[in-house]
């Protein structure tokens, strides 16, 4: 069911999700709270395009609202709202993501890719979901300013610390290996 047929990314009647969905942005902003100025936070978020991302997938068709473990699947866009909201002022993306490789540069298209992720309603779910897991719309990165560690104005930063990368990849390597 797509977001045309009675069910849009920001309209989910399953559960409520890991985090509350009135929640979420306040979860966000005490995340955001905690890092020092120039810290990340990467997401990993179950992607609406690629619903259901639970057990329902093995007992409803592709495009089927996740039923089974209360997830809240969100697009590309919403989880980059939420972050600005949030107040991290630089959100990017991997620029594709590999079997055994996450491979970065700059924002990783981030902006193109919010512009397109609608497109891939109207593709066959699996060239949807091979694009959706390929380009790493699942998976965001989140910079905190580091001049406004509590007066939360928005500041480009372009800082990466060698650790938070190292650490994203290791987590992202977890998640990609088989298990």
């Amino acid at each position: 069911m797509g977001p045309g047929a009675g069910s849009s990314p920001g309209d989910h009647r399953g559960g409520e999700g890991f985090i509350a969905a009135d929640e979420t942005l306040d979860y966000l902003q005490r995340v955001f709270d905690l890092l020092h100025p120039g810290g990340q936070l990467v997401t990993i978020t179950p992607n609406w395009h690629m619903r259901p991302s639970d057990i329902t997938r093995e007992i409803c068709p592709p495009r089927t609202e996740a039923a089974g473990l209360h997830l809240k699947e969100y697009t590309l866009g919403q989880v980059t709202e939420m972050l600005w909201q949030a107040a991290f002022n630089q959100v990017t993306v991997p620029l594709c993501v590999l079997p055994g490789w996450i491979i970065t540069l700059g924002a990783g298209l981030a902006r193109a890719k919010r512009l397109l992720e609608p497109c891939l309603e109207g593709l066959p779910f699996r060239l949807a979901e091979l694009l959706c897991r390929g380009l790493g719309l699942s998976c965001t990165i989140a910079t905190k300013p580091v001049e406004s560690a509590s007066s939360r104005q928005w500041r480009p930063c372009h800082c990466r610390t060698r650790a938070a990368t190292m650490a994203f990849f290791w987590v992202l390597k977890q998640l990609l290996e088989p298990a």
